[in-house]
């Protein structure tokens, strides 16, 4: 019989979190939220210490280094908002109690289930929109973030799901993780999310060279087959394809033409430009949008649809710089380089895969700017990070 302790409600709410991260954004907040409170109670309860790791060190830095850069911020509405977001810095290395969660298979296991689900729902539901009920968008990939959310985003959690079906024997029956992985690459190609297709690619490429498994070379092959099969079968594919194209370079942007590439050019453009007159500090904690905004609408760059939807750099990095300047650029960069060396060291391959995806995804997406990323990042970087977490998963 189940019994109701604090310890049992603990790992209950760890894994109800896990699932809630491809629900809409405003489940996982305060579910993240009683997750801290219960942890705080279980510590003072049981007499257990908050111990600081490294990683746990740079959280908690990155995020005084944000509050610290609310002072001169231009928008302090705004910047208070960034740093409400960012609380995962500081909350996530508190809610993990390693030698009290018993349940981290089921942790990963609601993860892949929770996101498998909403993909096949997103699939489906988008292709009934755009093709049978006459729906405005012109193309079907824009239908996505109504019935799921961002591609891009969608993509990044299909490829971490796929390390983890691939690392872990989670699932007994054989057929049921291979169906698992069949919906994830198919959701990833179904995306027409450039940067993911990239980075599965890379991912599987890596893992073919190193281990060379011949089961690897399998899946390179059926995605390869299924991306020109698609190709050739779906204009709406092919046209996001054909984008690519257009694309003449990081320093060429002509403002009168609108087209993907073109205005991800001027993304990069405007945000190092931004970055470049605030290079140490960057604009601060907010009033990084307004700048933005400023310097899309000046005559060097003119992207009016930039300014009208209030685009951020859609580039991690130059967010990152813009925003926090170079002294930011460098505590995220230790993080990065600590959680790479733990994971080299100790041969954590997941660990390892999922800060590639990070980083990847990252040049053309500003993965820290939405919640969807950024609690997704914090969340399982930190969840395998610690060597105690790693072990067990491998149990």
């Amino acid at each position: 019989m189940y019994k109701f302790t604090l310890q049992n409600t603990y790992n209950f709410l760890l894994i109800v979190l896990a699932a809630s991260f491809s629900l809409p954004d405003r489940v996982a907040p305060p579910i993240l939220i009683v997750l801290a409170l219960a942890s705080v109670a279980l510590r003072f309860k049981l007499k257990i210490p908050f111990s600081l790791n490294r990683v746990s060190i740079l959280f908690i830095v990155i995020f005084l280094y944000y509050l610290f850069r609310l002072w001169g911020s231009n928008d302090l509405s705004d910047g208070i908002k960034f740093l409400e977001k960012n609380l995962s810095f500081i909350i996530v290395p508190l809610i993990f109690i390693p030698n009290l969660i018993h349940n981290k298979k089921s942790i990963i296991k609601v993860f892949i289930l929770g996101f498998s689900s909403v993909a096949i729902y997103t699939i489906i539901f988008s292709t009934i929109s755009h093709y049978f009920l006459n729906s405005d968008t012109k193309w079907y990939f824009q239908n996505i973030e109504q019935y799921g959310f961002h591609p891009t985003y969608m993509g990044m959690y299909s490829i971490i799901s796929l390390i983890f079906l691939e690392r872990e024997k989670l699932f007994k029956n054989k057929n049921f993780t291979i169906l698992l992985i069949v919906i994830n690459i198919a959701f990833i190609i179904f995306s027409a999310s450039r940067i993911s297709i990239i980075t599965l690619i890379f991912i599987f490429i890596l893992r073919a060279i190193f281990e060379r498994k011949k089961h690897y070379l399998i899946i390179l092959v059926g995605a390869f087959s299924s991306l020109l099969l698609f190709y050739f079968a779906s204009s709406d594919f092919k046209y996001k394809v054909n984008q690519l194209t257009s694309f003449k370079g990081f320093n060429h942007y002509d403002n009168n033409d609108y087209g993907s590439v073109s205005v991800r050019v001027a993304k990069i453009k405007t945000a190092k430009k931004v970055w470049l007159d605030n290079k140490w500090l960057g604009v601060g904690t907010g009033g990084l949008s307004d700048e933005l905004i400023k310097t899309y609408r000046s005559k060097d760059i003119e992207c009016w649809p930039c300014a009208q939807r209030r685009y951020n750099p859609h580039n991690q990095y130059l967010s990152i710089l813009s925003g926090h300047g170079l002294i930011g650029f460098f505590i995220f960069a230790l993080l990065i380089i600590s959680i790479l060396f733990r994971a080299l060291k100790d041969r954590n391959y997941i660990l390892l895969e999922i800060v590639l995806v990070f980083l990847i995804i990252g040049f053309t997406e500003s993965i820290l700017e939405r919640q969807k990323g950024l609690m997704l990042f914090t969340f399982f970087l930190y969840f395998c990070y610690s060597k105690i977490e790693t072990q067990l998963l491998k149990e």
